[in-house]
């Protein structure tokens, strides 16, 4: 299994470190490579265009002569031409040519008599481009042109190659000087630089693997030295050590698994203890669990017993509560008829009394109302006699109104009125005096009745008080011999509650000491479940061996 797991350990690792480097040998043929051909190429085109400036450079100072007057311009052309046409560089493979602005060949060496040649419909071997119009092309319109195109070499039967051209316009004689290189040197050059490059990442892979290899397994070895003694801890065996080396992860991981061996041996010793106590407490409780369930079992009988005699106690207590409460309630009835009896009298004599006072009012009354019937005869007598005055004015008003005339007749119609009226006031006030006559009358015999009454009231009265004082001593007595027969009955209404809440609470204090023999039985039986678990504990215990701690090899 620890083949297995050093096997997946070295897997996953030399994984990452594949992928880490895909990236990198990806980056080899996509980029790395395309870009050093990039800048080689660059690098020769840069050389090959300073090449043809120096040429370029030949036909100024011929330009120059010519401007000087030392030469003509077709001395200085031919001179110039034959002059570029002798050189080379790059040994014998490179060479400039000369064209005009009409795509003729001015001077190219490797055709030495085609000067003057129309070359516009030229194809090279190998292209079908026409490659010399666009030079020409190209130039007349920016001045220089840079072209690449494969094309096969001159004066060989070799394969087509790829070509590098560049040419440069020279404007005051209207000529196009070029030349070009083979890529083949640049590939040459590519193919070294892939080698060495090659031979770099071979190297990178066999040092990282063997880095790999070793790093590994210095954490490999230490990882199954951990994993061997977690095997012997889980086996019981808690003597086994681990010696850290170095101050990494894994040592620090050592030095921590040491510390929790070290940590649970303390824990399991202070375990053994802790369950050896138990046992013996647990032993120790469950003796005094026995001896206290006798003992309640014992108070519980006694209570019991207590419990009927005071329940029988208390039967007798409210049998007398009963026929107290009985004679009680007899009293009760006799003082309630006696105050009913009273209470009767005192209402009968109050009513008397509210007959006296309304008699005594209506008296009263009937005696204002005399005075009042001799005042209305009073304002009787003042209305008769305005009557009259008003009579004798109608008269005299009418007597006026005759003397007056025509003019007159208003006043006589008022006077009639006048007159009309005060015969109806006569006659009304003599009828109103007639029943005022009458109700005088009236009145004085109601108030000569209502005197009689009155006396005789006041003897009704008078006999009330007399029955009323008899039957408040009546109730007097009744009432104090209730009070004395209802004091004994609450006596023994007392008694009897506090004997029936004496029985209660033995009951209850049984009861309780039936429920504490059951609590104790139930614990007995929890401090038997407790040794048992304890007994258990120290088995388990005994599985791990303590021992002072033993090396093994080194982490």
């Amino acid at each position: 299994m620890l083949k297995t797991v050093r096997r997946s350990f070295l897997f996953r690792l030399y994984a990452a470190m594949l992928i880490s480097g895909a990236p990198l040998l990806l980056l080899f043929p996509l980029y790395l490579l395309p870009t050093i051909r990039a800048q080689l190429i660059e690098a020769q085109h840069r050389g090959l265009k300073q090449t043809v400036e120096s040429a370029t450079s030949i036909l100024t100072a011929y330009e120059a002569r010519v401007r000087a007057g030392e030469l003509s311009k077709e001395q200085a052309q031919a001179q110039a031409a034959a002059t570029i046409g002798r050189m080379q560089f790059d040994g014998t493979n490179g060479y400039f040519w000369i064209l005009d602005y009409q795509t003729r060949l001015v001077v190219h060496p490797l055709f030495p008599n085609s000067a003057g040649r129309d070359v516009s419909d030229v194809e090279l071997t190998g292209n079908s481009r026409r490659i010399f119009k666009e030079m020409v092309d190209g130039s007349k319109a920016t001045g220089e042109v840079r072209l690449s195109y494969a094309t096969q070499k001159l004066g060989s039967d070799e394969e087509v190659r790829d070509k590098l051209t560049y040419v440069r316009r020279f404007e005051p004689w209207g000529w196009i000087v070029g030349s070009g290189i083979y890529l083949e040197d640049v590939a040459g050059e590519l193919a070294a630089v892939e080698r060495q490059i090659l031979w770099v990442l071979a190297l990178t892979v066999v040092l990282t693997a063997a880095v790999g290899g070793i790093i590994s397994l210095r954490i490999i070895r230490p990882v199954r030295q951990l994993a061997e003694a977690a095997r012997r801890v889980s086996s019981g065996d808690l003597s086994v050590s681990v010696e850290p080396r170095g101050g990494d992860e894994v040592a620090q991981l050592t030095r921590d698994f040491n510390t929790m061996v070290s940590g649970i041996q303390g824990m399991l010793t202070e375990v053994q203890q802790v369950s050896g106590s138990t046992a013996t407490a647990a032993d120790e409780i469950r003796q005094a669990a026995e001896a206290l369930k006798a003992s309640s079992k014992a108070q519980s009988d006694q209570l019991t017993q207590m419990t009927g005699a005071v329940r029988e106690m208390d039967q007798a207590l409210a049998l007398n509560t009963r026929s107290a409460r009985s004679t009680v309630e007899v009293a009760a009835d006799n003082g309630r008829a006696a105050r009913e009896g009273g209470e009767v009298v005192q209402l009968t004599a109050a009513k008397i009394q509210d007959i006296v006072r309304v008699v005594e009012q209506s008296t009263g009354t009937v005696q204002r109302l005399a005075s009042t019937s001799r005042t209305v005869q009073e304002m009787l007598q003042l209305i008769r006699d305005i009557s009259d005055q008003t009579h004798m004015l109608a008269i005299s008003t009418a007597i006026e109104a005759a003397r007056a005339g025509t003019q007159g007749k208003g006043f006589a119609v008022v006077g009639a009125e006048v007159r009309k009226l005060a015969e109806r006031s006569r006659e009304a006030v003599l009828r109103i005096e007639a029943l005022t006559q009458q109700s005088q009358e009236d009145t004085l015999k109601a108030m000569d009745q209502m005197q009689s009454g009155l006396d005789e009231v006041q003897a009704g009265m008078n006999l009330s008080a007399q029955t009323g004082a008899a039957l408040q001593r009546i109730m007097s007595s009744a009432e104090s011999i209730q009070d004395r027969i209802r004091q004994m009955a609450e006596a023994h209404s007392i008694q009897s509650d506090n004997s029936s809440l004496l029985a209660t609470r033995i009951q209850t204090l049984s009861q309780g000491a039936e429920g504490a023999v059951e609590d104790v039985e139930r614990i007995a039986g929890a401090v038997n479940q407790l040794h048992a678990r304890a007994q258990q504990l120290r088995t388990l215990m005994s599985r791990f061996s303590a021992a002072p701690a033993s090396r093994s090899t080194a982490a």
